[in-house]
């Protein structure tokens, strides 16, 4: 009954499908295509005397392709820990990551057409599709960072410890003009659940 009275989103969510997914699908999609556009605009001329082919496969063997390698994008994503909740404080840059997990699948699509025979991905944009895909999917989440700001306000954080961490760390995070609001302190983890929901804390700081 709560399930159900969920917005869509909010019941594809729990059931672990989230919105970024389906625009990370989009930007490998357009990543894969758009190479092979830049192959085809080549003229014939040209392609022959660089020894570029603009295409051997029917367009059904192209989309059946195009839907591995998807797929294989998504398990080098989704098991390297991509699509985990995150946190809204102390986050690593993201680019560093995706490019590490676009070559990682990049890699298993040149294992499967290596062992398949069909090379739907040329052996030259095995080089450029990770690089088109790690910007538009770190575009992505900058998008969705900021639309979670603005759907949520700025993170309200909890800030653990004693008296004197606490106000190190309020003073610290004042003096980075962080688009941080501190909504209270407790002096240990005991009893921190009740803290979090009295304050409405989004977020928690050990000191």
């Amino acid at each position: 009954m709560v399930e159900s009275s969920l917005p869509l989103l909010g019941r594809l969510n729990s059931r672990g499908f989230r919105l970024l997914m389906a625009a990370d699908a989009a930007v490998i999609i357009v990543s894969l295509l758009l190479p092979m556009a830049v192959r085809f605009a080549i003229p014939e001329p040209v392609r022959d005397d660089l020894g570029i082919t603009a295409g051997v496969h029917s367009l059904p063997t192209y989309a059946a392709g195009y839907l591995v390698v998807l797929a294989l994008h998504f398990v080098s994503f989704y098991f390297s820990g991509l699509y985990e909740r995150e946190q809204r404080l102390g986050n690593r840059p993201v680019l560093p990551r995706i490019v590490s997990m676009a070559i990682g699948a990049m890699l298993l699509v040149a294992l499967y057409q290596l062992f398949t025979g069909v090379y739907i991905v040329p052996r030259a944009n095995l080089l450029v599709v990770p690089l088109l895909v790690s910007l538009g999917m770190a575009g992505n989440r900058r998008i969705s960072r900021e639309m979670r700001r603005r759907r949520e306000g700025p993170p309200r954080v909890l800030l653990v410890g004693d008296d004197r961490a606490v106000e190190l760390a309020t003073r610290h995070l004042r003096d980075a003009q962080a688009p941080v609001i501190v909504a209270g302190s407790c002096p240990s983890v005991y009893g921190i659940d009740k803290h979090v929901e009295a304050l409405h804390a989004t977020d928690v700081l050990l000191l």
